[in-house]
């Protein structure tokens, strides 16, 4: 009887069956697609962060460029709502461009109240106060932008 136990652990010792293999690799792929099915919220969350954030730099590069230079610098929102520019001058004919930017896939830039085109003049002051729309795939931010020195908030609707 013994040596029969040992010719079966002896057997064990040699790997996984075909069968054992196939069970956990289900199990795995299973585990994978649900993480990944959990995460893509967390994922345009994180790239509603960044454009966010990138946006505020680029608000204060113009408004400390309109300052250090003391030539207006526009905030151009694009008609197609894909992005928006950062121009240097008074008037249509004297523009040149600071910086474009494009959004990423899914996103978009809706004017509310706000113009397409708003001016941080020579002292840094905004030329108006207003709101913008930015919609996420399904979510919407407001954001909202006060006279003074060009603050602005953003709001999760």
């Amino acid at each position: 009887m013994s040596s029969r136990l040992n010719l079966l652990l002896k057997n064990k010792e040699h790997g996984f069956t075909l069968i054992e293999t196939l069970l956990v690799l289900c199990i795995f792929t299973v585990l994978s697609v649900t993480a990944l099915i959990q995460f893509r919220p967390v994922q345009d969350e994180l790239a509603a962060g960044q454009f966010f954030e990138q946006f505020q730099k680029d608000l204060l590069y113009a408004q400390q460029h309109a300052v250090a230079s003391r030539i207006p610098c526009i905030l151009s929102l694009n008609e197609d709502q894909t992005g928006y520019q950062i121009l240097l001058g008074r008037s249509s004919l004297e523009n040149s461009t600071l910086l474009d930017r494009k959004l990423p896939m899914g996103m978009k830039i809706m004017h509310g109240t706000l113009s397409m085109r708003t001016t941080f003049h020579a002292n840094g002051n905004i030329s108006e106060s207003g709101t913008l729309k930015v919609s996420v795939n399904q979510d919407t931010y407001l954001v909202r932008f006060y006279l003074g020195k060009g603050r602005f908030v953003v709001k999760k609707l």
